[in-house]
């Protein structure tokens, strides 16, 4: 086991709103760290403050949301894992949508990216045989993490469920050959138990003195808003929630799977 932590989330933004302020903290106690992006982030949602948020043609946004994860990834001081998976549906030139479903995108291919949607990579075939599965495994293999950090699910995105269960499967595959650490889920507000699957938080990491750090990263997902004055206090509003609990001034919250 090594001084790293992993985090490996669906989206860019993902680790900034539910475990930024931990993964500041373990970087600025001296772990070498991994921020992972699952997917190309294709789905076309976007904000601007002219707008709101709206739909944009999914190859306009595919090349921002990369960048935009770099400069995040920078800004903590982290290596930049970058993968391929694609989102749940895609938003044509022409305004129009696509669904994803479990063989794949229908329509023509033309304006559609080449590449694995979400379902697909959790959803079929043999998990340890998954190139997907195996892709994440060797990175864990490689790292070594003395953490690993996975995604937050308790929401109605369907990419979010499938980014734990993925990560989760290829964590399992990966401990059995490296000695690796305890795999975290977040949590994201005390009052969680009302939202699908129930779970109790069970650890905590006093993030006080590092909000900052996460908020400038969050502010680098411009297309997603998180440079927003809500976006910034929404996030200041859940550390000082979980620091009442934990008799600090900010926290972060976890499940330990």
């Amino acid at each position: 086991m090594k001084k790293t932590i992993c985090m490996i989330m669906a989206h860019a933004d993902d680790i900034e709103y539910s475990a930024g302020g931990t993964l500041a903290r373990y970087i600025a106690d001296g772990y070498r760290a991994l921020y992972g992006v699952m997917s190309r982030c294709n789905s076309g949602w976007t904000v601007t403050a002219e707008k709101g948020g709206h739909y944009v043609p999914s190859l306009e946004i595919i090349p921002r949301r990369r960048a935009e994860a770099e400069a995040a990834a920078a800004l903590f001081g982290a290596e930049l894992y970058y993968g391929d998976l694609l989102e749940n549906y895609y938003v044509q030139r022409d305004g129009t949508y696509l669904t994803v479903n479990f063989a794949g995108w229908p329509g023509p291919d033309d304006d559609v990216p080449k590449g694995v949607p979400f379902a697909v990579g959790q959803g079929t075939g043999d998990w340890p045989d998954s190139p997907v599965v195996q892709e994440l495994a060797d990175l864990l293999i490689k790292w070594e993490p003395a953490l690993v950090v996975g995604q937050q699910f308790q929401n109605k995105n369907p990419d979010h469920f499938c980014a734990a269960m993925i990560l989760h499967t290829a964590y399992q595959m990966a401990r059995v050959k490296v000695e690796i650490g305890p795999f975290w889920i977040p949590v994201s507000a005390r009052d969680d138990a009302d939202r699908f699957p129930p779970v109790t938080a069970n650890r905590f990491v006093d993030v006080t003195g590092h909000e900052e750090t996460c908020l400038r990263a969050l502010a680098c997902h411009k297309s997603q808003g998180g440079w927003l004055p809500k976006s910034q206090d929404g996030m200041r509003d859940k550390w000082r929630k979980w620091g009442e609990l934990r008799g600090c001034s900010s926290a972060e919250a976890f499940v330990e799977m």
